[in-house]
């Protein structure tokens, strides 16, 4: 029962015989529709369990089909994979959502793919999303996301493509971004962003496109980056270090 219904004063739940959402544990999923298999799909069932938790923030204004009835394999933009299988594709651009990004997304260990561009979401970005270890794409691109750039992102050492632009991020750009050596993609264009470029991007040797005009950068473009064959350094209007 959703949790909503918890006051109304005259019902039947008595006799309707179905806990309260709120009350399940989350393991209980994986013994009904959402996941077939319970005993063998348990870190499954835990990841529909944040995705459920994860709903109603998510989807703000908008609908998205998450269910506790609904197989997960129907689930919008979710794609499950492995053996046991686990959620690794959570692909929700263009859906019109306009809540915050749950921090409960976090908990989608598994995770490789995480798609909410293009849509109205709003607030910061969750320190939790740095937890997401196998991460290798994150887009969160055209929304009206506020606050700094969480260093922590750093901590996604697989990624290849984390894509910022287009929001309302401020601050400056971290440093710890020079952690993600796999990253070949960086786009960071059309924020608030301020102070000088790091240095330390520059030892990242497998980047390929890099975005951050239309911010307040200031500063030159640290000489390492002279090798990036998509940029937008024209439009920077900044020199190269050294120049």
């Amino acid at each position: 029962m959703p949790d909503a219904l918890r006051d109304v004063a005259n019902n039947d739940f008595a006799e309707l015989g179905l806990p309260f959402c709120g009350d399940v544990d989350p393991r209980e999923y994986a013994s009904g529709t959402t996941v077939p298999n319970g005993q063998e799909s348990s870190g499954l069932a835990a990841d529909c369990a944040a995705l459920l938790q994860a709903r109603d923030t998510l989807a703000g204004n908008a609908t998205l089909n998450w269910h506790e009835e609904r197989p997960i394999g129907d689930w919008d933009g979710v794609i499950t994979s492995g053996s046991p299988p686990r959620v690794v594709v959570l692909d929700l651009p263009r859906h019109q959502l306009t809540g915050a990004i749950p921090a409960q997304l976090g908990a989608l260990s598994h995770l490789e793919f995480l798609a909410l561009h293009n849509n109205r979401l709003s607030g910061p970005i969750p320190l939790q999303l740095s937890s997401l270890a196998n991460l290798q794409v994150l887009t969160i691109n055209r929304n009206q996301l506020s606050g700094p750039i969480p260093p922590q992102l750093g901590n996604l050492t697989n990624l290849q493509m984390l894509r910022l632009d287009s929001n309302q991020l401020s601050g400056p750009i971290p440093p710890e971004l020079v952690t993600i050596t796999t990253l070949q993609g960086l786009g960071l264009s059309d924020n608030q962003l301020t102070g000088p470029i790091p240095p330390q991007l520059g030892y990242l040797t497998r980047l390929r496109i890099l975005r951050l005009a239309g911010n307040t950068l200031t500063g030159c473009v640290p000489p390492g980056l002279r090798y990036v064959a998509n940029n937008d350094f024209a439009e920077l209007g900044l020199p190269f270090c050294g120049d």
